[in-house]
């Protein structure tokens, strides 16, 4: 991780995230990889941990040091992350999202949205606050037929079924 190349340092950092089965080596270097200068390199450095380990205890403390990051990026996938963490911790992840909704970069609210849909129904507790943020009002999208750029919520989270659909099946590929 101590290589001046940045493209070096990034195709380390990615490839340290196949080693699963040896992931007591490459843990530690992933680690140091998350407070490179490079945001590039931090960004790498999240989603090779993500690939390399789900252990909430491990990376939810890691995550929520990136939802802090300078760079959007690397914030953005540490919200993304911690909606693919095991079931089990999803007590852990939804207040960290829930307050990255607040997050001044749209694509980091976004991810955050996107990542508490994919927790699903144990991600209730964000309703009130996408609802205070109007993201289930008719002005945004919870327009009749088809919300705002084609994503729709139902008006004022009355239907959270369908809702989880929405956010979780109906926008896979938007950016």
């Amino acid at each position: 991780m101590q290589d001046e190349s940045l493209a070096v340092r990034i195709f380390a950092v990615w490839a340290l995230g196949d080693f699963e089965t040896h992931a007591h080596v490459s843990l530690p270097h992933i680690i140091e990889a998350l407070h490179d200068d490079s945001d590039q390199v931090r960004n790498v450095a999240v989603m090779s941990l993500q690939r390399l380990s789900s252990d909430p205890e491990i990376v939810v403390p890691l995550y929520t040091e990136r939802l802090k990051d300078s760079s959007a990026i690397v914030r953005r996938y540490a919200a993304w992350s911690l909606g693919q963490l095991p079931a089990a911790a999803s007590g852990l992840a939804v207040p960290l999202l829930i307050e990255t909704l607040e997050d001044e970069d749209p694509m980091v609210r976004y991810s955050a949205a996107r990542a508490l849909g994919d927790i699903g129904p144990p991600a209730a507790a964000a309703i009130p606050v996408l609802t205070k943020a109007g993201c289930n009002s008719g002005a945004c999208h919870a327009k009749a037929g088809m919300g705002q750029n084609g994503f729709q919520l139902s008006l004022l989270g009355f239907e959270p079924q369908e809702d989880y659909e929405h956010l979780v099946k109906e926008a896979r590929g938007r950016r």
